[in-house]
């Protein structure tokens, strides 16, 4: 299960003890990647800022160098958290409208992304799923970077913050392959 977000963002995932939900950041005046277009237009992204965008595939057509994506590995666990919305594709499609997906939660929407009667594909595919308001630190699995130097400037960018308490020891990992061929191909700017 994943999620990205922002290099210059990671400080404050530690700071605030996990990740939180769009509306959250607007309300506590914190900086993130604030682009409501991304859920297919302005009035989609207000619907679903109360929730956290993850999928159950790395989200790599979404990733570009300038963007600085780390990929954050998430536990499995969050599928099953109170609320969850199974969107299945992904919500920027037009077909998706947040008054029909908010219903979409439980153990049958779940495997809807993976089964499928006629032994066909399923139906929603399998893809993102919405996670209402926080997921807390302790559900961070590892965070994966794109390159060394991207784990380093994370590494300086995180010296002298103190991890919440009871948060254990944070891993990572240097796994381009995860940012998709886009990213890999793509020439440095």
């Amino acid at each position: 299960m994943y999620h990205f977000i922002g290099l210059p963002h990671v400080p404050n995932l530690i700071r605030r003890g996990g990740l939180w939900c769009a509306k959250q950041l607007r309300e506590w005046g914190d900086l993130f990647d604030d682009d409501r277009s991304k859920w297919g237009g302005w009035q989609k992204g207000e619907a679903f800022s109360g929730y956290i965008s993850c999928s159950i595939n790395p989200p790599m057509g979404m990733l570009t160098r300038r963007r600085q994506p780390v990929i954050l590995d998430l536990n499995p666990l969050i599928a099953a958290l109170p609320g969850v919305i199974f969107v299945g594709k992904w919500s920027s499609f037009k077909d998706v409208q947040p008054e029909d997906a908010v219903r979409q939660t439980g153990i049958e929407w779940f495997e809807r992304m993976f089964l499928a009667a006629t032994g066909g594909h399923a139906n929603p595919h399998p893809g993102e799923f919405l996670v209402p308001k926080h997921i807390p630190l302790e559900h961070l699995q590892r965070i994966i970077f794109f390159s060394q130097e991207d784990l380093d400037a994370a590494r300086r960018s995180l010296r002298g913050l103190e991890l919440p308490p009871g948060a254990g020891a944070l891993r990572a990992a240097v796994r381009p392959e995860l940012f998709g061929t886009k990213m890999q191909t793509e020439e440095e700017t």
